[in-house]
């Protein structure tokens, strides 16, 4: 008689314990992601016209945390804000370059000034690249890349997530954190028009500028 046991799946093989726990908490980050994901999916989806038990089906909500969900963010049926059809992802990565290149105030090497001003231009230059290069996921739309990196940011904004290498610039680090993704938010919300109800006129104009300066240089 033929065997038909099915295989047994061999566990994953790490070369050291240390990755092991780099995938385990790579494993939790991106359950995070997907909780913190769920409520702007669900309003989304109901804005779409998919309705509390469709969503009970799929198996992302109950439609008593639908209902609970629409509490939360002060909303109802029928009366859901959703994101612009198409955020200015561009000019705002272009402002967000801007600004880390401005010119710094002097400080001392090291003082909580200098280092408040370094992790400012490094913060604001890593989330224009992240912006400007979504993954490669069909099933992650430009403006649930910007929904991702905002919920990733405002998390990013506790110390007691703050990477042990940024400690000492902690308030740097989250204030920048927290600005990154109100005003991912804000894009999000308002499209173009945040460029004049959130934004400084000056970082605007400096954002504008770099992405003539940058369509320019790769024309040449």
């Amino acid at each position: 008689m033929t065997d038909v046991t099915p295989p047994v799946d061999p566990a994953l093989a790490f070369d050291s314990p240390e990755l092991a726990v780099d995938a385990l908490r790579a494993w939790v980050d991106a359950r995070r992601d997907l909780d913190d994901r769920r409520d702007a999916l669900v309003r989304g989806a109901l804005a779409a016209g998919v309705s509390p038990t469709e969503i009970e089906r799929c198996g992302v909500a109950s439609r008593t945390t639908t209902n609970a969900i629409l509490k939360k963010h002060g909303e109802k049926h029928g009366a859901i804000q959703v994101a612009v059809p198409i955020p200015p992802t561009v000019e705002y990565a272009a402002l967000l370059e801007a600004r880390a290149s401005q010119p710094t105030t002097p400080a001392r090497v090291g003082s909580p000034e200098h280092n408040e001003q370094t992790i400012r231009a490094v913060m604001m230059r890593q989330a224009a690249q992240q912006i400007s290069s979504p993954p490669d996921d069909p099933a992650l739309t430009e403006d649930a890349w910007l929904q991702l990196l905002a919920v990733r940011y405002r998390r990013a904004s506790d110390p007691a997530t703050i990477p042990p290498a940024e400690k000492g610039w902690a308030e740097g680090y989250s204030a920048a954190c927290i600005q990154i993704a109100d005003e991912i938010t804000a894009i999000r919300r308002l499209g173009e028009a945040a460029f004049t109800q959130v934004f400084d006129p000056a970082e605007v104009a400096a954002g504008l500028t770099h992405l003539a300066e940058t369509n320019r240089d790769e024309r040449r």
